[in-house]
């Protein structure tokens, strides 16, 4: 008889229950636990990180991981079979363990953050990524239509855009010194982001296709301008499409 007899039959099922979710979580990463034993054991010095790459792979899998009607695990579930598999291998291995128990305890919070989050209705359905094809249809358009300066300069900020996304704040400071021709003939755009204002760059290479070429789309916006500005786009007080 042992001390684990006197633990309560609830506190059992659990740690058996984690521990199938964790084998399962093996068997879809086609390995098994005793492959990650004979890891630890050909090499003690990476036991520490192995533990923590199989329990960040365990909980990425518990976040997203389906059932078979197509649910989630509820967030109880998700943090239970964490900690459990946590547990379990802290008690296998409590000296590799003990090195890396901070950042298993930063992964578990990590992931219950992302549980509380998406049940509160913090997650959103995020829409079809737009496409080149997608791109191109909304450029034929501007250039098909275009009557006056500012169309050339919607689609060269489209085109900005759609090869820089996530950059449509930055693309507000874009000046025309920061625009090089590199080696090779690649076109480089030098961003300063205002928060780390670390610079960042953007190659920008000819496309076969004129409609989603944005060199194309660049010299376009620049001679139809109708006055010279420092900025890439032509500022008003109404709009400030590139600029």
């Amino acid at each position: 008889m042992s001390l684990n007899d006197l633990k309560p039959a609830n506190t059992k099922r659990a740690r058996a229950t984690a521990m199938k979710a964790l084998n399962r979580f093996l068997s879809a990463e086609s390995t098994s636990m005793e492959h990650v034993k004979a890891l630890i054991v050909a090499d003690p010095s990476r036991a520490g990180g192995i533990l923590v790459t199989l329990m960040d792979m365990f909980g990425v899998y518990l976040a997203f991981h389906a059932g078979a009607r197509g649910l989630h695990l509820s967030r109880h579930s998700i943090a239970q079979y964490f900690r459990q598999a946590k547990c379990w291998l802290l008690d296998e291995y409590p000296v590799q363990g003990g090195a890396v128990a901070r950042q298993l305890l930063s992964l578990g919070r990590t992931l219950e953050h992302h549980c509380i989050k998406r049940e509160s209705g913090g997650f959103v359905k995020k829409e079809v990524a737009c496409t080149k094809d997608d791109l191109k249809k909304m450029t034929s358009y501007l250039y098909s239509t275009a009557c006056c300066a500012s169309d050339y300069q919607d689609a060269a900020l489209l085109c900005l855009l759609w090869y820089h996304f996530g950059r449509a704040s930055d693309l507000a400071f874009v000046r025309k010194q920061q625009l090089t021709i590199g080696a090779g003939g690649v076109f480089f755009i030098r961003f300063i982001r205002v928060k780390t204002s670390d610079e960042q760059t953007l190659s920008l290479f000819p496309d076969e296709v004129f409609m989603t070429c944005p060199l194309l789309a660049l010299a376009l916006a620049l001679i139809t301008k109708e006055s010279p500005f420092a900025t890439l786009g032509q500022c008003s007080r109404r709009t400030s499409l590139l600029s």
